[in-house]
């Protein structure tokens, strides 16, 4: 079961889920505030997983392979 949820806590202080849990979860929970992220970033990082899949494969990196520094 996932035990990390990300929130916005707004103006007045109140907290809002980013995403649903499960509505048996119960028990205490620790709140910790994050410098904002640029929206940029989180789209990277969203497909960063997408991408992967396509680039991290043996024939992606034999198209590459030209550009590698010979050490």
């Amino acid at each position: 079961m996932k035990q990390a949820y990300e929130v916005e806590v707004d103006e007045r202080g109140a907290i809002h889920l980013l995403e649903s849990m499960p509505t048996t979860a119960r028990g205490r929970a620790l709140l910790v505030f994050l410098p904002e992220r640029s929206r940029n970033i989180d789209d990277a990082l969203i497909s960063e997983r997408a991408l992967a899949t396509e680039w991290l494969t043996e024939e992606e990196d034999a198209a590459w392979a030209h550009l590698q520094k010979k050490t």
